[in-house]
């Protein structure tokens, strides 16, 4: 309506507790209707936090007595607020507002006149929308909002749920029923309950959504964030009506069973939510999280046979079950190589720690990361000698690496109970890699390689038989991993791993011809070893060696190059 119309014959309602962030908007949204309502009726629940006071003075920006204010003197919850309001209430119509939500400028108009319309409906409702606080204002000024009509409801389905959201219902002042008093949670539903199923009066619901909520409908503060307490409620409304004999006792059963099942979902998406924000408030709780349920995970991994678990695994990955035994393909002779018996070298190079005594050994200790600490818990003094960028490592496990681009974004307890994780995970049993099994969990802290959030390329150098057969290079590995195959003398080497190959040209690194013997010098004696290294600066800097590259589970396109690099590490076969 264009013109604004004063008087409509409705009593506005507005329980109120500790609401002053709030209750200037619930009753803006009263006074902007198109028809506004002859009365608010604000009922101070015993805030006592300066809320009565606050409420006085918003009475005094509007015409005089159109906001009325009622103190309870104890506090009571809603309900018992909302029938003191209307035991004060004057007009024919009662309409309820929750002190933290608003209305549709249009609200009023559309319900009174469709409830003056019909006298034999003693209670209507209409739907409501989820908006945020900056929205409010042009959402409730806005045309061209459908006016749908309002249609009968049927008494039943208000047992399977509560259609009727209290900020939108209207009723009729002279209905007898009441709420029930000193009831917290729920209570507006008996009150609908007995209204329309018990006493088996006339209801009416318009899809229009003319009310607004500034929250979730659960799970976000006030007395609908106790999602236990609100299952409570609604059970103690299904007892209620049970000893009335209102329902028997199949339908008390099916109403009971329904409401659980409701209550349990809703306390899995609050707990989703809950995990959500965790995660988002440190990134470092979503690593501690994966890590944790990672070690869990391992335990039960070591009661199953090794053979089994690189089966299914190499299944799941590849799309294809391995030939353990006697199977030709590179990544069927890692899986070989990783159940079979290991021997002392092979357990050193692939711990972390002790690698690093076999590289000086070799003549390469200047290409070592400078260690900046070794061992299973940080002490504060220890934490606060860290420098500001620094990579955490676990020597027993792969895929354990924690970056640290700002020491001040993480706390010291968050890195020992990562680290906490790592020395408790099984990784042997995990990956049916038996040489992690006999390695002294512990942890280390190494320089951080790069600068600023770049992490440098990381050239994976394979080695058989004491020789380079290719190169691979990583990369961005944590934002949009990328990765380059090249042969010993860098050439594209034609053929990809895992990722596909990046199509963007690469130089030749300085460091080419010490990395390959490096690499080389080191992989002596092995059938085949895995060697990482990186070029800082122009310098060679060792990252680490492995037995198993991606545990084995390694797809290369064309497929016959599992097949050469298979041959290549095995001149003769291994039975197991």
């Amino acid at each position: 309506m264009e013109e604004t119309q004063v008087g409509a014959p409705v009593s506005v309602i507005i329980p109120c507790f500790r609401c002053t962030n709030t209750i200037d908007r619930a009753i803006a949204s009263v006074w902007n209707q198109s028809w506004v309502p002859s009365e608010v009726i604000v009922v101070d629940d015993c805030s006592e936090d300066g809320t009565l006071h606050h409420l006085r003075q918003i009475a005094e920006s509007y015409p005089d007595e159109w906001v009325r204010i009622v103190a309870s003197p104890k506090n009571m919850g809603p309900g018992s607020a909302r029938n003191r309001g209307w035991e004060a209430a004057s007009q024919p119509l009662i309409a309820f507002l929750d002190a933290d939500d608003a209305w549709h400028r249009e609200k009023v108009w559309h319900q009174a006149t469709w409830m003056l319309e019909n006298p034999g409906v003693a209670l209507t409702a209409h739907a409501c929308r989820q908006i945020k606080d900056e929205d409010w204002e042009a959402a409730a000024k806005a045309a061209g909002v459908s006016l749908e009509p309002f249609r009968a409801v049927l008494r039943f389905r208000l047992l399977w749920r509560n259609i009727f959201p209290t900020r939108s219902v209207m009723l009729r002042r002279d209905i007898a029923l009441r709420f029930l008093e000193g009831k917290r949670y729920s209570e507006d539903f008996l009150l609908w309950l007995e209204i329309v199923y018990e006493n088996r009066l006339r209801a009416a619901l318009s899809p229009a959504p003319l009310a607004f909520l500034f929250k979730d409908h659960f799970g976000a503060g006030g007395l609908s964030g106790n999602v236990h307490r609100m299952y409570s409620g609604v059970c103690e409304n299904w007892r209620l009506l049970r000893e009335r004999e209102a329902i028997g006792w199949p339908l008390y059963l099916a109403v009971s069973a329904k409401s659980y099942l409701k209550h349990t979902r809703r306390v899995l998406i609050m707990q989703a939510k809950r995990a959500e924000r965790f995660f988002k408030t440190q990134p470092s709780n979503k690593v501690l999280f994966k890590h944790y349920i990672k070690t869990v995970a391992s335990w039960g991994f070591r009661v199953l046979p090794r053979r089994m678990v690189v089966g299914v695994r190499y299944w799941l990955r590849l799309g294809r079950w391995p030939n353990i035994k006697t199977g030709e393909r590179f990544s069927e002779v890692i899986q070989r190589r990783k159940i079979r018996a290991c021997s002392v070298s092979d357990v050193v190079v692939a711990d972390k720690i002790a690698v690093r005594k076999y590289i000086e050994e070799k003549g390469f200790g200047d290409t070592l990361n400078e260690l900046v600490w070794v061992g299973n818990r940080l002490t504060k003094a220890e934490f606060e000698s860290l420098p500001k960028r620094f990579v955490v490592k676990s020597n027993n496990a792969s895929k354990t690496n924690f970056v640290v681009t700002d020491k001040s974004k993480i706390s010291r307890l968050r890195l020992n109970a990562l680290m906490l994780a790592w020395r408790r995970l099984q990784y042997g049993a995990l990956s049916a890699e038996r040489f992690y099994d006999q390695m002294p969990a512990r942890c280390l802290i190494e320089n951080y390689l790069g600068s600023g959030d770049n992490v440098p390329e990381d050239y994976k150098l394979f080695v058989f038989h004491g020789e380079v057969a290719f190169i691979v290079v990583d990369l961005d590995r944590f934002k949009g991993h990328r990765r380059k195959i090249f042969d010993r003398d860098w050439n594209e080497a034609g053929f990809s791993l895992n990722l596909p190959s990046d199509p963007e040209p690469m130089p030749k690194p300085a460091g080419l011809d010490r990395m390959i013997a490096l690499a080389e010098t080191v992989g002596a004696g092995f059938e085949f070893i895995r060697v990482d290294l990186y070029e800082i600066a122009g310098k060679i800097v060792f990252g680490e060696m492995t037995h198993s590259p991606a545990a084995g589970y390694c797809r290369f396109e064309p497929d016959e190059k599992d097949y050469e690099f298979g041959r290549m590490i095995e001149r003769t076969h291994l039975a197991v």
